[in-house]
């Protein structure tokens, strides 16, 4: 997890108790931000159930949250489709979701950036790559 903080913000950590704690603080609101932290073992709950309670999040999430989570998911988005173009959709084999699965949960966070930020731009980049996902991976959904 520090490491993660290392890499994401470019700069050195220090490693005494303060700054441990510091990364921990800021890890953990990484987490609210985007997608949920694993358990004290490193486990996460089941996919649909982490993905229902970070949508419940989102509906009630201030706008800090909403523009780093829907830039996050844009950010995701746009590699799977890359990975998608690359390896075609093997890219699925990784996640625990179905490909189904995974172009409703983008779905469904476009339309709660949609709902709720007023951020056009950035909601039709995400809508964009959600048809990537779909055009590239051959999906078909109703």
């Amino acid at each position: 997890r520090l490491a993660m903080l290392q890499t994401h913000y470019r700069q050195p950590t220090s490693w005494t108790e303060k700054g441990l704690q510091e990364a921990r603080r800021g890890l953990d609101h990484w987490y609210e931000l985007t997608d949920g932290a694993p358990d004290e073992h490193g486990r996460k709950s089941p996919w649909l159930a982490r993905k229902q309670d970070y949508l419940r999040h989102l509906a009630e999430a201030d706008h800090d949250v909403l523009i780093v989570s829907a830039c996050d998911k844009l950010h995701n988005a746009r590699c799977i489709a890359a990975d998608i173009r690359g390896i075609g959709r093997a890219v699925f084999d990784r996640f625990s979701a179905s490909q189904e699965q995974t172009i409703w949960y983008y779905r469904t966070l476009a339309g709660t950036f949609s709902a709720r930020l007023q951020h056009e731009a950035l909601v039709r980049a995400l809508e964009y790559e959600i048809q990537n996902l779909i055009n590239f991976g051959g999906i078909e959904v109703a």
